[in-house]
């Protein structure tokens, strides 16, 4: 089973060509964000002896709502069920391979090999960070192609393999030392809101996976405490009117794969 979360399209699309090769069923996380992590069930069919855990890379690690479900979730497995990780990142992963292991052991699950796939940068609310250029975006996504059938061709073979989980430089730094800090201080819901080239569609709000966005009286919409920064409600609106402050002022859009998260 492939147990996935993808906030703009770049993780499902992963998902999705993996599952194609390899036959595995696709749960995907967007449709449980709001429930409690201990009451997400995840139960293997008796033949399946997999979960690959598949999710996009947020600030070098785990994204803390996805590890709470790893942490929480009941999960209805066979004992010598092994364990993946697919996650996906604009350029480096940290140290997210570590944590993931760290973990799945806590839960006393046996792991396999843990992968990075790069994609598409999508992460706009800092200064000097903007999506991909259309070159370098179609580029990330062509060369992704071979690397899933690389991981594919290892996980079908269960093959012993050491991670390869593109962690670049300063690693230990970007995960230890940036990532809490960044966590604790840039991750506030509240600069979100709608500009005046809102149409109050309601697109944001409807796909939101924490279910927290509300439309407004005004049909603008209105942010609470459940964001998960996954950037959906960016990405995804037609009239570019989801704005983060003034930080993504004449920052780009990535709806390269918007269609899959629309599907799923």
């Amino acid at each position: 089973m492939i147990v996935c979360f993808s906030g703009t399209g770049n993780t499902l699309f992963c998902a999705h060509k993996l599952s194609d090769i390899l036959g595995d069923e696709i749960m995907s996380l967007s449709r449980h964000m709001p429930d409690a992590p201990q009451d997400i069930h995840i139960r293997l069919k008796d033949t399946d002896r997999r979960i690959i855990w598949m999710f996009p890379v947020y600030s070098w690690g785990i994204p803390p709502a996805i590890h709470e479900i790893m942490k929480k979730a009941t999960i209805e497995s066979a004992a010598d069920t092994v364990h993946w990780m697919v996650a996906t990142c604009g350029d480096d992963s940290g140290l997210t391979a570590g944590c993931w292991r760290k973990t799945m052991r806590k839960r006393g699950f046996m792991t396999a090999a843990a992968f990075c796939i790069q994609m598409p940068n999508t992460y706009t609310f800092m200064k000097g960070f903007d999506v991909d250029s259309t070159e370098t975006e179609t580029d990330k996504i062509v060369n992704s192609e071979s690397r899933i059938s690389m991981i594919a061709r290892h996980i079908a073979d269960n093959a012993k393999v050491p991670d390869d989980s593109i962690p670049g430089r300063y690693a230990w730094i970007k995960t230890v030392i940036v990532r809490p800090l960044f966590n604790r201080f840039l991750t506030s819901p509240k600069p979100f809101h709608a500009s005046g080239s809102c149409t109050g569609c309601g697109l944001c709000a409807n796909s939101c996976p924490m279910e927290n966005i509300s439309m407004c009286k005004d049909r603008h919409p209105a942010w609470s405490n459940r964001c998960m920064m996954c950037l959906r409600c960016y990405h995804i609106c037609p009239a570019h009117a989801v704005q983060y402050g003034r930080k993504t002022i004449d920052k780009g859009q990535y709806r390269r794969l918007m269609d899959t998260i629309r599907q799923s």
